[in-house]
């Protein structure tokens, strides 16, 4: 009996499936339930603009990561002192130069101050960027600008032809408060370069960087003494790798530097530094509508001073002693239709007591070659005369009143040493 009924406890009535076999079935369901309701929920993201939130999840993984990337505070402490430590380095080289420019309403010609930042009209000794340009009628008018010492042996300063041009005294003023007659060794307007010499030495120097290896972003510093608050540091980056072209009154000045640094009346021959303390330019204009500071400053890149050092120190380098204009800007255009020659300059003016003026050229004469090379035009003349070096003959084939002829003229020197 015992074994029967444990037997009838095993097996169903109705022969259906075990207890276990429902357990079985009723899991597949839960599953195929779980399925479903996962299925509608993706349905549901999907429509809820899913891709948009996972773009959104992993731009934000990103910027996490570059985010982490950023300078720590230490490392922005360490910037910090590194242009501290730029500031110290340099401060003692860079000078104040100011200028003797005879008395006020006087008939001197004063630059159109909306160009350069260091030009006679506009360095005002004033610290006020309102202050008048001038002084009471009678008065000594002193213009202010910028240097700094590349040759502490020999009291050697570089600034801008504009900033002495027409001086007749320029004093330096040093960080340390010393003051120093200056004399002017060699200047060039066409570059807008001048070196000065003091007596005052050995002075603290800076050296002349590389200036090709400047890239876009990098940061420098223009020092100088804007408005006449000396030894003013602002920092900035190079804005363009391209080489700017910039007219500036009658010139125009090629393959400047770019820099948002801030440059302002005084800063004028100051130096563009580096964070190594190296000059890579010297500041020499701005780009404005009324006359200050807009966002655009150009410098004269430290490579092109390099190479015209020796020539400034010595006068400057080569002169001719013209004024040249192209032929399709002339209201004299009778040689060029005479000569038959699409080529060639006009000669506009002529320097008295100047090359030109020795070997022979004139007013309106048309020249055509130099040494054989075919001129193009005004900036062409310009740039065989600079490649050339004071006391070489060259060799002028000119048109004049419809006549050929051939003209030797030894070159002098753009500056006398003084």
């Amino acid at each position: 009996m015992n074994s029967v009924a444990r037997r009838s406890y095993n097996t169903s009535v109705d022969g259906s499936c075990p207890a276990g076999g429902v357990r079985v079935i009723s899991n597949l369901k839960q599953l195929v339930l779980a399925f479903v309701v996962t299925l509608t929920c993706l349905i549901a993201l999907v429509k809820s603009n899913l891709p948009n939130h996972l773009a959104h999840q992993i731009e934000r993984g990103r910027l996490q990561a570059v985010r982490e990337e950023l300078p720590s505070t230490d490392d922005l402490e360490q910037r910090y002192l590194d242009g501290r430590r730029v500031a110290e380095v340099v401060a003692p080289a860079v000078v104040s130069i100011v200028s003797d420019r005879g008395a006020a309403g006087s008939s001197r010609s004063e630059r159109e101050p909306a160009r350069r930042p260091g030009s006679s009209a506009e360095e005002s000794s004033s610290s006020s960027a309102s202050a008048p340009r001038g002084g009471a009628p009678g008065r000594p008018v002193h213009g202010l600008g910028s240097g700094f010492v590349f040759d502490g042996e020999r009291g050697l300063i570089l600034t801008n032809a504009h900033v002495v041009a027409g001086a007749s005294g320029l004093s330096v003023h040093f960080a340390d408060g010393r003051r120093a007659s200056a004399k002017v060794l060699g200047m060039d307007e066409s570059s807008d370069l001048a070196v000065l010499e003091v007596e005052d030495r050995p002075l603290h120097a800076l050296t002349l960087a590389d200036s090709s290896r400047l890239g876009v972003g990098e940061e420098v510093f223009s020092v100088g003494s804007p408005f006449g608050l000396v030894g003013t540091f602002s920092k900035g980056i190079i804005s363009s790798a391209r080489e700017r072209s910039v007219t500036i009154g009658p010139g125009v000045y090629e393959g400047l530097i770019q820099t948002d640094a801030v440059v302002n009346p005084g800063n004028s021959g100051g130096p563009l530094v580096n964070m190594r303390g190296e000059v890579v330019g010297v500041n020499t204009a701005i780009a404005t509508t009324d006359g200050v500071y807009q966002g655009v400053g150009f410098a004269i890149p430290s490579n092109r001073v390099r190479a015209m050092l020796d020539d400034l120190i010595t006068g400057g380098p080569a002169f001719l002693g013209v004024q040249p204009i192209d032929r399709f800007r002339s209201r004299e255009p009778s040689q060029s239709v005479r000569s038959g020659s699409p080529v060639g300059v006009l000669i506009a003016d002529v320097v008295e007591g100047s090359a030109a003026h020795f070997g022979g050229l004139q007013k309106l004469d048309l020249v055509e070659r130099v040494d054989g090379n075919v001129v193009r035009d005004a900036r062409h003349l310009i740039a065989l005369i600079a490649a050339r070096t004071p006391g070489e003959n060259m060799t002028l084939d000119v048109v004049r009143d419809g006549a050929a002829m051939t003209l030797t003229v030894t070159l002098g020197r753009r500056y006398e040493p003084r």
